[in-house]
C-alpha cells in the first residue's frame, strides 16, 4: 500500500509541476489540451487509489491507477508498481481465503 499511496502523492506533484508550465508557457487551446488531459489522468489515479483502499479484492482500482499513471510516466511508474503490488496482494488473499474455506 505505502508504494501504491508515495505514487499517487508523485503523480499529484507531476500534475501540479505540468499545470505550472503549461499555463506560464502555451495560450489557447494547446493548453485546455494538456490541462484537461492532465486532470482526467490525475482524476483516475486518485478514484483508483480510493476504490483499491475500500474494496481490495477488486482490479478495478488498480487498473485505474495503472491508465492514469501512463501520462506522468517515467514518475508515474511508482504508482503503476503499486497498483500492481496491490493486485498482487488480492490475489494471494484470495487463494489464501479459498484455502482455509476449503
Amino acid at each position: 500500500m505505502g508504494l501504491a499511496i508515495a505514487g499517487v502523492i508523485l503523480n499529484v506533484l507531476l500534475a501540479i509541476a505540468v499545470v505550472l508550465n503549461v499555463v506560464e508557457d502555451l495560450s489557447g487551446t494547446a493548453s485546455t489540451v494538456f490541462l484537461t488531459l492532465t486532470a482526467a489522468s490525475l482524476a483516475a489515479t486518485i478514484v483508483g487509489f480510493f476504490i483499491a483502499l475500500n474494496q481490495r479484492d477488486k482490479r478495478l482500482g488498480p487498473i485505474l491507477m495503472i491508465v492514469g499513471s501512463i501520462i506522468f510516466v517515467p514518475g508515474g511508474l511508482v504508482a503503476m508498481f503499486g497498483a500492481k503490488r496491490l493486485m498482487n496482494q488480492s490475489k494471494q488473499d484470495q487463494r489464501a481465503q479459498e484455502k482455509f474455506s476449503d
